[in-house]
């Protein structure tokens, strides 16, 4: 392994470790109660690479794509990654681009991911099919409360409901455009996020 790799990982694993340990100790109220975060990178069509005097430069528009480089020192093209607190899920594009990475690029993370944080890194191709919707529904299951919590009378309905929201935190100017579930909803985590990495 190359200098710059080892670097790399060394990097990656540092931040990975400070993400999860705030988000764990600060889950409310910086972090809006939020069982899942989700971050979204859209294809290379959608932001400008521009050429610099060493290598391709992107200039991203969404704090979504400042985790991407943040967290892997690396941009990173037309994906969207879910967190939950023992698991990583990425689906990515097959394709390379001049300032982006592809799914091989994303795997190499997977083994320290496991090694440090102890989460498992899961990464899939585009061609896999499965949509963020599904993802995201699949992953906030485990985390939905009974239909009834003790004490919850059948006149509290919407105290219940309330009760079985599955918070889904995102990063960026706006939600990724998925309907969720209705006992899930999103919240806004880009402050907090911005507090672990660093940004102003």
């Amino acid at each position: 392994m190359r200098s710059d790799e080892k670097s790399q990982l060394k990097k990656f694993c540092n931040r990975l470790e400070s993400f999860y340990a705030n988000w764990s100790k600060h889950q409310s109220p910086e972090w809006m109660d939020a069982k899942l975060v989700v971050f979204c990178a859209p294809s290379s069509s959608r932001y400008r690479c521009a050429p610099s005097s060493s290598r391709y430069q992107c200039d991203p528009d969404q704090d979504s794509l400042n985790l991407f480089k943040w967290l892997f020192c690396e941009w990173v093209d037309d994906a969207y990654i879910v967190l939950s607190p023992t698991e990583i899920y990425a689906v990515c594009t097959d394709r390379n681009y001049d300032c982006s990475y592809n799914a091989k690029f994303l795997s190499s993370f997977a083994d320290e991911a496991k090694k440090r944080v102890g989460v498992d890194f899961v990464v899939k191709g585009k061609d896999s099919g499965r949509t963020l919707r599904e993802t995201l529904v699949a992953m906030a299951n485990g985390f939905r409360r009974p239909m009834r919590p003790p004490g919850v009378k059948e006149k509290d309905k919407e105290k219940e409901k309330e009760m079985e929201k599955v918070v889904v935190g995102f990063i960026g100017d706006k939600a990724p455009e998925v309907e969720l579930a209705k006992w899930m909803e999103w919240k806004d985590v880009t402050d907090a996020f911005c507090r672990v990495a660093g940004f102003k």
